[in-house]
């Protein structure tokens, strides 16, 4: 088998013949001619099913144009395809009736089913040998002919069919001839059997033939038909016999799909049997005795193709099929693609119109031609869709390719380079509405800089398309668009709709120096009163203006401050709010080093006038300012002024000091939100002063807020202003309204003031921290009313003192000393301890100092609110946490034991400790402080 010019590949006859003729040298039905040796070959090729008449013909004995003629294409045991085309010879070599003669090709499997019925009649098949002839044949390709063609079928469909009526050749009987909408509804109905049998063999169904009961030759012209109008992927590799021999088991005849027989002309039908359980039944003569599933309509898209096929549109046709390709469901899809495909006909031409590239673009398989003629089709989308939106949004994909805006790009930067702005807008519309926007600034930024040798010279119009496109793709337009020709560009870039930063750059581009050579020399007789207007717009001008006057302004201030000292000299009314609003706009954009400078010059102090005086405290303008110098260097000093500027009275209420340091203190909020470190920014000492600034205000704000405050830090506090922090601490028992408190009914509500004093003043587990805190204790009582001096002396030493320690302070000497009635409370408390043994003081922590009964309470007290349920919840919360009863048993055995020992120790030493301040007791025994570890929360921070 070979592929050439034509396929060609190994024939073989097969008829009666003596053993002489017989390439097997066998007599009777033989190989009788062969291109090919191989026993194999030779025994498939005899193998063939043979041929016979049927029945009713064997009586007549007819000649070889009256009777039936096979053509055959079946699978090749070997691969491939058997072609055959037999013959009805009237005798045998053995002058008997009714012999045949065979003649097979060989043939590839591409070799399709169109072109084998091509052959039917045709000279080339071989339809008798001579005997004594040679018995080597050549290989040979596929004969062709021209009784089933396109030609033939689109007459036989819709025209005049001609050629031969006799039995033999005929591809259209007589009683069809003149009838051709019933030669069409046959093709349907049979174009609807192979497509059941064709889907019930892939499905490997029981029913999966046609049987067909006509003509040979008309059989041959509806299998082409099939063959030509129904999609490749169904018919291309259609197998079929023309005629089998009805009594000879057709219904066992599985090599083909479609299985076509001749029973005469009488009223004979097929067997019943074979269009109901082996596949279905065509009866060309008797159509009553078809299978039901035929009748119906064919299937969608059948009639469309026929259609096609009678009008001889075998482009179109193959367009069609092209399009459907191997989709299953693409007959279905027919309809719809045959407009489809004429307009890929069209564009094939070279005469596609926009509703065929619209109709293309909607369908994907369109979409799929469009692509491979990708450059004839933009040749027509390119200038077409300038004007027409559907292509414009049908071919949106093609035309945001940056190749294509590149192209839109340049012919719009062509017209506006020329002054055509109707060319412009019509070009550059394609690349804004097809550009995403990336891309679409990329196309700006290349059109600005393709433009920039013209800019100057471009007119108002002109620069304003430019501006435009540069607003909506979001690029910063040319100095040379932003600097006006004159007044009325000028207006036109301050016009409200104007982006602010580009308001700021004109206003920027006209307010400098003529040397700077920034406007068009075409705007210098109009520079003055250009200036007064750029002057009158940003003394007015929004935050947002200023802040891109400033941006641009500010690598200039050195150099020609009049950008900024000609907008506020002379003050006047709109200085202040201009001000305010460059304040907000650019403290972080003019350098600091500008700002001071700026600020001095203008005397925004008030020092020599009252032109600004206040205002750097107005509107927290101070703060904006310092928070803007961010970590330059420059604003330092101004820092270091303010700092200055607050001392004790800011801790005494004054107003103006308090607006100083809530400036700074917001200034500096904001650069610690900032991430910029105070210590590099504000000069030394500084950050203490601002923090011990922030304890102190806040603890006379809220002097509970002390109790969150580590210990001395209040007393740090005061004392980085020069301040005594016991005269603090009585500022806080004036104004905290505690001279009204009667410690013995309401003990409570001097927790406050005790932690406050606490914070100043910490007890630790040494002696002396107790006894320095009740010395400032004693001497804050002087400002107690007479009648609760003794009560608020005694709150705090058996409130807050370790009882160990209570006695000892009692015996120290110091001024002011206890009021008799303290000493007193304090000796009756201890005694009332003692007497009742194992009753304990228990210090209150820092932070319990308010609420019900946070301050002092006796142990009796405390015994009573236990009685009552007080505390019980907070008990059973610290019970429920899952610890063991025996931990907490452990627990108190080493509280009972650790209490005997320090009794012990206590009692072995004096009362009192002989130098408290350089010889402290020692530390308490290991077993108290892991008592103190658990009882963590009800304990003083420093008690032992």
């Amino acid at each position: 088998m070979s592929v050439g010019q034509a396929t060609t590949g190994d024939q073989f006859y097969v008829t009666h013949c003596v053993t002489a003729d017989s390439v097997t040298n066998a007599p009777g039905y033989s190989v009788r001619a062969a291109s090919a040796a191989d026993p194999d070959a030779l025994r498939r090729a005899l193998e063939y099913p043979p041929y016979e008449l049927p029945l009713d013909m064997w009586k007549d004995k007819p000649g070889k144009a009256h009777a039936p003629r096979r053509l055959s294409r079946v699978p090749h045991p070997d691969g491939g395809v058997w072609v055959v085309h037999t013959v009805y010879l009237e005798k045998d070599t053995m002058n008997r009736d009714r012999s045949y003669f065979s003649h097979l090709l060989h043939l590839p499997e591409s070799v399709t089913a169109a072109a084998v019925l091509e052959s039917w009649a045709a000279d080339g098949w071989a339809k008798e040998y001579p005997t004594g002839a040679t018995k080597t044949l050549r290989q040979t390709a596929l004969p062709r002919g021209d009784a089933v063609s396109p030609a033939a079928l689109s007459a036989f469909l819709g025209g005049t069919p001609a050629g031969p009526t006799d039995l033999a050749s005929a591809v259209c009987p007589p009683r069809l001839r003149t009838d051709p909408a019933a030669r069409k509804a046959l093709a349907a109905r049979f174009l609807a059997g192979v497509l059941r049998a064709t889907a019930a063999r892939n499905a490997g169904q029981a029913r999966d033939r046609l049987f067909v009961h006509a003509e040979p030759g008309l059989t041959a012209m509806l299998l082409y038909a099939a063959a030509r109008a129904l999609p490749p992927a169904v018919a291309a590799d259609l197998t079929f016999s023309t005629f089998e021999p009805a009594h000879r088991a057709i219904r066992d005849f599985t090599k083909a799909a479609v299985v076509g027989t001749w029973l005469g002309a009488g009223g004979k039908g097929l067997d019943p049997d074979l269009g109901a359980a082996r596949g279905f039944a065509l009866d060309a003569l008797h159509p009553d005795r078809s299978s039901p599933e035929l009748a119906a309509a064919p299937p969608t898209g059948v009639a469309d193709l026929l259609d096609l096929a009678a009008a001889g549109e075998w482009e179109l046709l193959d367009a069609v099929h092209h399009l459907i390709g191997d989709d299953p469901g693409g007959l279905a899809a027919v309809p719809r693609t045959i407009p489809l495909a004429k307009s890929a006909a069209r564009l094939d031409r070279g005469r596609v119109s926009v509703d065929d590239l619209l109709a293309l673009k909607a369908d994907r398989r369109g979409a799929g031609l469009l692509a491979r003629k990708a450059d004839a089709v933009w040749a027509v989308v390119k200038d077409a869709a300038v004007t027409d939106a559907r292509l414009r949004a049908a071919f949106r994909d093609w035309l945001a390719d940056p190749e294509r805006l590149r192209a839109y790009r340049h012919e719009a930067c062509e017209a506006l380079a020329k002054g055509d702005v109707a060319g412009w807008d019509a070009r550059w519309a394609m690349v804004a509405e097809a550009a995403d926007p990336a891309q679409l600034q990329a196309q700006t930024e290349k059109a600005q800089a393709a433009l920039d040798d013209h800019l100057p010279d471009l007119s108002p119009a002109a620069r304003g398309r430019l501006r435009d496109a540069c607003g909506r793709a979001g690029v910063w337009p040319d100095h040379h668009l932003l600097a006006p020709t004159g007044p009325a560009e000028f207006d036109a870039l301050l016009a409200p709709d104007s982006p602010p930063g580009w308001q700021g750059y004109a206003c920027f581009a006209v307010m400098g120096p003529d040397g700077k050579n920034w406007l068009a020399e075409a705007a210098r007789p109009h520079r003055p009163a250009m200036r007064e207007t750029a002057r009158r717009h940003l003394l007015a001008a929004a935050a947002p203006v200023l802040a891109g006057y400033a941006h641009h302004a500010r690598a200039h201030l050195a150099a020609d401050p009049g950008f900024l000292y000609d907008l506020l000299r002379p003050h006047g009314p709109e200085s202040g709010p201009f001000l305010s609003r460059l304040i907000d706009a650019a403290a972080n954009r003019i350098p600091a080093a500008d700002w001071v400078k700026l600020l001095g010059d203008l005397d925004i102090y008030g020092q020599n006038n009252k032109d600004w005086e206040g205002f750097l405290l107005e509107g927290d303008h101070l703060a904006k300012l310092l928070a803007g110098f961010g970590a330059d260097p420059a604003g330092m000093p101004v820092w270091a002024g303010y700092l200055d500027l607050i001392g004790p009275d800011l801790l005494a209420g004054d107003e103006w000091e308090t607006q100083v340091f809530t400036q700074l203190s917001k200034a500096a909020r904001a650069l610690g939100a900032a991430g910029v470190p105070l210590k590099g920014v504000l000069p030394a000492g500084g950050p203490a002063k601002l923090n011990a600034a922030e304890t102190v205000l806040a603890v006379s704000a809220d002097p509970a807020a002390a109790a969150r405050l580590e210990g001395g830090a209040l007393a740090a506090a005061y004392q980085a202003f020069g301040m005594d922090p016991l005269d603090g601490l009585k500022r806080i028992y004036a104004r905290g309204g505690f001279r009204a408190v009667d410690p013995d009914a309401q003990p409570g509500r001097l927790g406050p003031l005790v932690s406050a004093v606490l914070a100043c003043y910490p007890i630790t587990h040494e002696y002396f921290t107790a006894r320095t805190a009740v010395t400032q204790w004693l001497a804050l009582s002087e400002d107690c009313p007479e009648e609760h001096r003794a009560a608020f002396q005694a709150l705090f030493v058996r409130g807050y003192v370790p009882e160990q320690w209570q006695a000892d302070v009692l015996g120290d000497e110091r001024k002011p000393k206890f009021h008799p009635d303290a000493e007193e409370r304090i000796r009756d408390g201890l005694a009332t301890e003692r007497k009742f043994g194992g009753e304990k003081y228990t210090r209150p922590g820092r932070r319990g100092g308010s609420g019900d009964g946070g301050g002092y309470a006796s142990p009796a007290t405390r015994r009573a609110g236990q009685t009552k349920g007080v505390g019980g919840a907070r008990r059973r919360g610290r019970g429920s946490g899952g610890v063991p009863i025996l931990l907490w048993v452990a627990v108190a055995a080493v509280v009972v034991v650790g209490g005997v020992v320090l009794v012990l120790q206590l009692s072995k030493g004096s009362a009192k400790p002989t130098n408290p301040d350089t010889a402290p007791p020692p530390d308490p025994p290991k077993k108290v402080e892991k008592v103190d570890k658990d009882k963590k929360g009800t304990k003083g921070k420093g008690e032992p």
